[in-house]
């Protein structure tokens, strides 16, 4: 079994609108997220893939969960 850990951001704008993105696997809106890279912390990969996914610079207000899965491969 190989270990997936990953990180998504839930940003909400002041009129609190939630930042969406296009699933690049199918038609739906999902929250910006990815997976960890080596040496990298869950905050770290957040505003990473928030950056990648939208081009917006985010800061950290609020931790809500480091999510760890295991895959069958």
């Amino acid at each position: 079994m190989k270990e997936w850990c990953g990180s998504a951001a839930i940003c909400v704008n002041t009129n609190s609108e939630i930042l969406m993105v296009k699933s690049k696997d199918s038609d739906a809106w999902v929250i910006p997220l990815g997976g960890i890279e080596d040496g990298e912390s869950s905050e770290d990969c957040c505003i990473r893939e928030v950056k990648e996914e939208t081009g917006y610079d985010v800061n950290i207000m609020d931790f809500i969960l480091t999510k760890k899965r295991l895959l069958m491969v």
